[in-house]
């Protein structure tokens, strides 16, 4: 087995649950949810920002902020752009 499918076997088995692939050259099944995520993503952590300094404290605000939105119908505009500095 590859060293990745091992890590990956390990991800799922930690955290009970089941991680999936998109099909080589079908890039329609991961292109827009996972694009728009990014994108929504980058308006809280500029994409020169180095994650790993980025604390669980920082990503539960962001999941927290990005959920919400989504469910409430919130514009992400009127949210502070950045939480953390570039």
């Amino acid at each position: 087995m590859e060293p990745n499918l091992i890590i990956i076997n390990a991800i799922e088995h930690y955290l009970n649950t089941t991680v999936y692939f998109a099909e080589t050259y079908k890039s329609w099944q991961k292109r827009s949810t996972n694009e728009n995520t990014n994108g929504l993503i980058r308006q809280f952590i500029p994409k020169s920002a180095a994650i790993s300094l980025v604390d669980d404290e920082q990503i539960k605000k962001i999941q927290y902020l990005l959920n919400s939105s989504q469910e409430n119908g919130i514009s992400l505009k009127a949210l502070p752009l950045f939480i953390l500095r570039s």
